[in-house]
């Protein structure tokens, strides 16, 4: 399905990941890699850290988007 819908936009590795634990993945053979990809900075604290884990499941209990045209008192946090 990925291969017919995809925009292509990417060499296909021939691997699928199937999970992550900190900078380890696991394809879905079983065979482990060691990450080194960070998934292009939007996993650069690893994979299924408990602490990340439990910080965006007590986000998706409370609001999951929020657009910039609307004030947010966790997205004030960062500036």
């Amino acid at each position: 399905l990925e291969a017919r819908y995809s925009l292509g936009l990417f060499t296909p590795r021939g691997v699928t990941l199937a999970r992550g634990e900190g900078s380890t993945v696991w394809d879905s053979e079983g065979r482990e890699y060691l990450d080194c990809t960070a998934a292009y900075g939007v996993a650069s604290l690893g994979h299924c850290h408990p602490a990340v884990v439990d910080a965006i499941v007590e986000q998706a209990r409370t609001l999951i988007a929020c657009s910039a045209s609307f004030g947010n008192v966790q997205r004030a946090h960062l500036y």
